[in-house]
């Protein structure tokens, strides 16, 4: 039934069943049901059983609880992909020599339980940073390339890359990957650093600086999430996280306009963090190629955590940089996502002074590229707060949409971000306020 009160409900995702419980905060009257769960991609049955349950989400209070067994049961069931490791020179073992703590310590006949990667598909390369991410050895390509070869030959599925204080340097990590993808692009790459940036970060998975933790819980979650995430990146490979008609609306209000010069080329910047900034951007672009004729390019400018490639199902294997330094046409340089209408410039290498190639003239010349080429084109810039690459890019589009994340950006950070990007002669085209009540 449609509930017209004030409603709490949690969900339990189970491997068989999803479950739920609706509470009705006025009579106190509480229900419960029960759908099958679709391990192709949870979100199915979730959203499967909200409807079953005939919830009016627009009464829904503050109170709504996500649970799951489903992954706990892939790692004890060990269902997880084929899974390699790679660090720096000397810290191959770290997972497996933990803390050299016994739960048993008098029990002769105690063995540890088998590692989520085996020591045959740990590799190292060489290379070393200090906890500053200043370079005391540089990255040895070769003994990267080496590695990905091995990997190839394994057969393997995903890579986890866990190099020693990617924290404070990434770029270590992100031309591993790059290497990596050179010889099969099929091969998922993750490493500790993108998980620091992103809503699923490594900081949320175990919420400590060291380094045995850091490293066993990447590893648990990187061996199972290609599991799933495959379900959820098939066919046109776009997220289904935000609700479709909070997004047709934002579409609506900020490119539909009857204006004599609606904005075509909009920057999407979070104010701190990622604030989920490239899933509004990928979600924005989807609905545009749905709503609005002709063609839509999805620009990845995050150079140093870039998560549209990865969210969309392809590479970051040639991209922006690419096009920044190298002649040749821009759709050379793309790719093209689902039937032609949407092309993604992801983000390629990291640039050695972002700031300095954006505010350059090939910058300038790609992006009036762009706009000959393409009716909307999407950019999904890193936050204001900490790189100042998103007012560059915002210089040479229509304006920016400022991206907030309830009960994490603080009212003062905001206004300060809108002043900002208006001194800096920006247009401020709107905000999003994500994971909102």
């Amino acid at each position: 039934m449609t509930r017209k009160n004030k409603i709490r409900f949690s969900v339990d995702t189970g491997g068989t069943f999803t479950d739920i419980v609706v509470l009705d905060e006025e009579t106190g009257s509480f229900s419960i049901n029960k759908v099958s769960t679709t391990p192709h991609n949870i979100l199915e049955g979730l959203l499967n059983v909200i409807r079953k349950a005939e919830i009016d989400l627009a009464s829904v209070g503050r109170f709504f609880v996500h649970g799951s067994t489903t992954a706990l049961n892939a790692l004890l069931e060990r269902k997880g992909v084929k899974t390699a490791y790679i660090a720096t020179k000397g810290f191959r073992d770290v997972p497996e020599i933990g803390r050299i703590n016994r739960p048993r310590m008098y029990d002769p006949k105690y063995h540890k339980p088998p590692q989520l990667v085996p020591r045959a598909l740990r590799f190292e390369v060489t290379e070393r940073l200090n906890a500053q991410g200043e370079i005391l050895t540089p990255l040895d390509e070769e003994s990267v390339r080496s590695v990905a070869r091995e990997l190839v030959e394994h057969g393997v599925q995903a890579v986890a890359v866990c190099l020693l204080h990617a924290y404070a340097n990434p770029s270590h990590e992100q031309r591993v990957r790059d290497l990596a993808h050179e010889l099969d692009r099929r091969m998922q790459v993750a490493s500790e650093e993108m998980r620091f940036e992103e809503a699923a970060s490594l900081r949320n998975l175990a919420n400590t600086v060291r380094e045995m933790e850091q490293k066993q819980a990447f590893l648990s979650n990187y061996s199972i999430e290609p599991a799933f995430t495959a379900g959820k990146n098939s066919g046109r490979g776009f997220p289904r996280q935000l609700a479709s008609d909070l997004i047709a609306g934002l579409v609506q209000r900020v490119f539909l306009q009857p204006e004599e010069k609606p904005p075509r080329m909009v920057v999407f910047a979070a104010i701190d963090h990622s604030n989920g900034c490239s899933l509004i951007a990928a979600s924005v672009a989807r609905a545009l190629t749905a709503s609005a004729p002709g063609t839509v390019c999805l620009v990845e400018a995050n150079f140093r955590s870039p998560a549209l490639p990865r969210m969309l199902g392809t590479t970051n294997f040639r991209g922006f940089t690419d096009a920044l330094l190298e002649p040749g046409s821009i759709r050379s340089f793309m790719k093209p996502m689902g039937n032609g209408c949407l092309w993604l410039l992801s983000s390629g290498p990291i640039a050695a002074d972002s700031p300095k190639l954006l505010a350059a003239e090939p910058t300038r010349a790609r992006f009036v590229e762009l706009r000959a080429e393409f009716d909307f084109v999407i950019v999904d810039a890193p936050p204001l707060s900490r790189y100042p690459d998103a007012i560059a890019l915002g210089r040479l589009s229509d304006g920016m949409v400022l991206v907030l994340e309830a009960g994490s950006t603080r009212q003062d950070a905001a206004l300060t971000a809108v002043q900002y990007v208006r001194s800096s002669r920006i247009q401020v085209l709107g905000a999003v306020l994500n994971k909102g009540p």
